[in-house]
């Protein structure tokens, strides 16, 4: 996407994710907050999360995020929060914004979500397959980080 209001005007990934997107991943962001469930309600401000690389190179590492706006597209979005250095999922994206998963699609055919979670303590790796298998969802396993992945994305370890 085109993204401006950073040192230069650039073409950008970003990824719209559910506001619980780092909780399911157990992470933190390094400076600001994560999205609350209010930011992806239809009305709410736009707002972004940037990775530590984007913000050091493009914003210039500004503790005070409160000043910090990025235009993509045609929305202007507040930057705030600042993922940890070394985070990126997907792998090529630097923005997340909140995507409005209960709110109106126009397009009949943009449905191409991808879903991440965790086990539940006591659920085996074998019995999540078999739970995703009966739902016909199409996914792959990361075994190491015991991470399922709908369709074909990789998870890296932490």
């Amino acid at each position: 996407m085109s993204v401006s209001g950073a040192s230069q005007p650039t073409r950008t990934t970003v990824a719209s994710v559910s506001p619980d997107f780092l909780k399911v991943l157990g992470v933190q962001p390094l400076l600001g907050r994560d999205f609350s469930a209010s930011d992806a309600k239809k009305g709410a401000g736009p707002t972004v999360l940037v990775s530590y690389g984007y913000w050091r190179q493009d914003l210039g590492s500004p503790r005070d995020l409160s000043q910090s706006h990025l235009k993509i597209d045609d929305a202007v979005y507040s930057v705030i929060g600042v993922l940890p250095a070394g985070f990126r999922f997907p792998p090529d994206v630097d923005l997340w914004v909140p995507a409005d998963l209960n709110g109106e699609n126009p397009s009949r055919t943009a449905h191409n979500y991808y879903a991440v979670g965790r086990l539940r303590d006591g659920v085996t790796v074998e019995q999540a397959i078999e739970t995703l298998a009966r739902s016909r969802v199409a996914f792959t396993i990361h075994r190491a980080s015991k991470a399922i992945i709908s369709s074909k994305m990789e998870l890296s370890s932490r």
